[in-house]
């Protein structure tokens, strides 16, 4: 069972996208059967009942290790994407940056005295090098507002952090046992929210529709849900309002796709390239700088929001009951998972920068 132990976060955050799907099979390939029936695999009828578990269960592993590594994936891009969670709110980025800047950089540090070792950027009295790069860009930004390279100070945190999380995790469980316990809780925390936003997302368009098949069966009757009104007059106005959430999920979905791409362009890296002419290297653009960060977040947002174009549902079938209150749950769960990434994040990178001189210490003993 040791492959298990090794694919457990996997797995977890696979059973936790198991309720979104359900919910996706139920509202976009329902039959017009009875819901007794049961459904059945031609592949696997044909097995022997025993062997027919034992294959049941390989799929059912595999299908929760193939959802959670796309869902951890996914979250790691979304919760790292300055496009989508803008206006203030956290990303990792940004949240390694003001974790690492009050730890290194403020007045009061206790690391400010401590020297860093292997060769580390540091400056007189231990400040690392990012600390003074942020006090220019701050005077430069101040002075000069439209230019700039904003991203210099987090790719500088990010690289120093990624030094310091990759020298750490090597060294094992046994040594850094509570440093993984933390980064598996992020993992974890990080796939269970989107996995909630996601079942969110379907549950309310799932109520949307189920509004406007409502809207649809009055129209016999001349009136519009409550009985009160005429169907001719607000049926357009209130069917479009249904629609609204969709639209506005795809619309935002294309509309980060494009600032994803423009951003990346203005972004481009450069790589030495010798130039004969001129008889040495000259920087020229990389032309796979778009590989590196692919649009993830992006398409989830827009393939759902197509979705919540196309989805049609019975009324017959489901009530407005279960996706509303679907739709609260997946709030309510969405938001603490987000609170609680939030503050593990801190609280993991506080726990890298704090080890990591007393672990250089040990190692050079």
């Amino acid at each position: 069972m040791e492959w298990l132990k090794f694919a457990f976060d996997t797995l977890i955050i696979g059973a936790l996208a198991l309720p979104w799907l359900w919910l996706f099979m139920r509202m976009f390939f329902q039959r017009a059967t009875s819901k007794q029936d049961d459904l059945k695999f031609p592949l696997l009828s044909l097995l022997s009942e025993q062997t027919r578990q034992t294959v049941a269960a390989v799929l059912i592993i595999a299908l929760g290790y193939f959802l959670g590594s796309a869902v951890s994936r996914i979250s790691s891009d979304f919760f790292d994407d300055e496009e989508i969670l803008q206006r203030g709110m956290p990303t990792q980025t940004s949240i390694q940056q003001g974790v690492y800047l009050h730890e290194y950089c403020d007045t009061h540090s206790v690391l400010e005295a401590t020297q860093l070792p292997m060769g580390l950027p540091q400056l007189p009295g231990g400040r690392v090098a990012f600390c003074e790069e942020e006090k220019l860009d701050l005077l430069h930004s101040l002075a000069h507002p439209s230019s700039g390279d904003p991203a210099r100070v987090p790719r500088l945190v990010t690289e120093f952090f990624s030094l310091q999380e990759s020298k750490m995790l090597l060294e094992g469980e046994e040594k850094l046992g509570r440093l993984r316990e933390f980064h598996d809780q992020i993992e974890i925390l990080r796939g269970a929210t989107l996995n909630g936003a996601i079942l969110f997302t379907l549950s309310w368009f799932g109520l949307c529709a189920l509004y406007r098949a409502g809207i649809d069966n009055a129209e016999s009757d001349g009136k519009i849900l409550s009985g009160k009104l005429r169907a001719g007059k607000l049926k357009i106005p209130l069917k479009f309002a249904t629609y609204v959430p969709a639209v506005a999920c795809l619309l935002l979905g294309l509309w980060e796709m494009t600032q994803h791409f423009a951003h990346q362009h203005e972004l481009s890296g450069t790589v030495s390239v010798a130039n004969p002419a001129i008889g040495k290297s000259a920087p020229t653009p990389n032309p796979y700088e778009g590989h590196r960060d692919p649009p993830l977040a992006e398409a989830v947002m827009v393939l759902l929001g197509v979705g919540g174009l196309c989805l049609r549902i019975s009324l017959a079938d489901d009530s407005p009951r279960l996706f509303r209150n679907i739709c609260l749950i997946a709030a309510v769960l969405t938001l603490i998972g987000y609170g609680s990434w939030w503050w593990t994040e801190v609280l993991y990178d506080q726990q890298v920068i704090h080890s990591f001189p007393t672990y250089i210490q040990s190692s050079l003993r």
